[in-house]
């Protein structure tokens, strides 16, 4: 670590201390800190709302895809990525303007 002494000049010190400094003040930082919120478990319902009429008639051609009104489908997935895949499917291959 450095202390600036002028624009010119710094004052050093050892490589050793200052390691174990660190050292120091991250196992502090570590054995303070709380562990993460647990992941909610599913299954995981979602519901989307398009804009038009025709994208949810096209979806509900997948498995497990409903449309409880004409602008909206709604699907269960067991875990969040499945249905995180899902939703871009829907945003990135059907809803093309």
């Amino acid at each position: 670590m450095k202390r600036a002494l002028n624009v010119l000049a710094v004052e050093l010190r050892p490589l050793e201390g200052v390691h174990e400094e660190i050292e120091q003040a991250a196992r502090e930082a570590v054995s303070g800190a709380t562990p993460p919120p647990s992941r909610p478990k599913g299954p995981f319902r979602v519901q989307m709302q398009f804009r038009d009429v025709t994208i949810p008639y096209v979806a509900t051609a997948f498995e497990g895809i409903e449309s409880p009104t004409p602008d909206t489908v709604t699907f269960t997935r067991q875990t969040m990525p499945e249905a995180y895949r899902l939703i871009r499917a829907l945003y990135r291959f059907i809803n093309v303007e």
